[in-house]
């Protein structure tokens, strides 16, 4: 009799420690699940951080590219500017100038 309590207590203590093993295969499943999440969330913040300073990056480019082109058309301006004004006849009112103007850059 007594051989058999002992071994119901050893059933008993084993069910107990197989129950306590679930418990805890489950809590760190739950774990797992929840660093995967922190995971994938952190890739995210990462990624659209990312974005971000690409996105600026794009707008700066931008920026440099327009004042690029504004100071190429400025020069350009400037250059065909001084061109003209060689095609303009000395002592010419500034009405004549003007039309001169007009008529070279059709406007």
């Amino acid at each position: 009799m007594r051989e058999l309590d002992e071994k119901i207590q050893c059933q008993k203590e084993k069910a107990s420690q197989n129950e306590e093993l679930n418990k805890l295969d489950i809590e760190e499943r739950h774990l797992k699940m929840d660093l995967h999440q922190v995971t994938l969330e952190n890739a995210e913040r990462e990624t659209n951080l990312k974005i971000r300073e690409l996105e600026m990056k794009e707008r700066e480019y931008s920026m440099q590219e327009r004042r690029l082109a504004h100071e190429i058309e400025t020069s350009q301006n400037a250059a065909c500017l001084a061109d003209v004004t060689q095609l303009v006849p000395k002592g010419a009112s500034a009405e004549d100038m003007e039309r001169i103007l007009n008529v070279i850059f059709k406007k």
